[in-house]
């Protein structure tokens, strides 16, 4: 699932674990993370028969709600690189001032 546009796609490779593997990288370039197992059931039961559907971000539903929690984690490790960033940025400046 992607968590960024709550698409959920089905993993379907025939090819057997190397063709997996490749299916799943592909993905992973695009966003996309594997559901959990305890999570599977529902999953499945929302793509029913297709191979892709998109899960409404506002449902209150177990995987949009896990996409939210996702989306949120994301976040919060952005602002900690960034608070990382910003205070080396101004030790740095710091540091020029000095000399």
């Amino acid at each position: 699932m992607n968590p960024d546009t709550n698409e959920l796609v089905r993993f379907s490779s025939i090819e057997g674990t190397a063709g997996l593997k490749k299916e799943m990288a592909k993905f992973k370039e695009k966003g996309f993370i594997p559901v959990p197992q305890t999570l599977e059931r529902a999953a499945s039961l929302k793509l029913g028969k297709k191979k892709s559907v998109f899960v409404s971000k506002t449902s209150g539903g177990k995987l949009s709600k896990w996409a939210a929690k996702k989306r949120r984690q994301r976040t919060e490790q952005k602002k900690t690189v960034d608070r990382c960033n910003n205070y080396y940025d101004v030790l740095e400046a710091s540091n020029h001032e000095r000399t």
